[in-house]
């Protein structure tokens, strides 16, 4: 079969693909169009075969930006940006303080390891 016939086939298919929601990105702005969709008295399982995602994402959106205007989407993403940040700052100084705690401790414990004691030599009694 020539490849001008399957064309128009090919292209509708395309078409479809970007109409439906696929993949793990998506824009705020297009959730809270699903969910405004909802609002308005779509049926979840309509919604999402339309859109290609399951009910229970549907759902989980529902809960996250329920009731969000686009706007406060995007400063709930800058938020959660900055958070991530901020609890990775926090785990590299615990590491580095672990890290001190533990050079410290090696460097006064040093001595007694190369067979130097710091308590007083004991006298054999015979």
């Amino acid at each position: 079969m020539p490849a001008a016939a399957c064309r128009p086939r090919t292209e509708a298919k395309n078409l479809h693909r970007r109409h439906v929601l696929t993949g793990g990105h998506r824009i705020q702005k297009q959730i809270i169009a699903v969910l405004r969709e909802h609002e308005a008295g779509a049926k979840a399982g309509d919604l999402a075969r339309k859109h290609g995602i399951s009910e229970a994402t549907l759902y989980n959106w529902k809960a996250k930006y329920g009731g969000m205007d686009v706007s406060d989407a995007k400063r709930l993403k800058v938020l959660e940006d900055e958070n991530a940040q901020l609890k990775r700052l926090l785990a590299d100084a615990m590491l580095d303080n672990a890290a001190l705690k533990d050079l410290v401790g090696n460097v006064w414990s040093a001595p007694s390891v190369q067979g130097f004691t710091t308590s007083p030599p004991t006298i054999p009694v015979a």
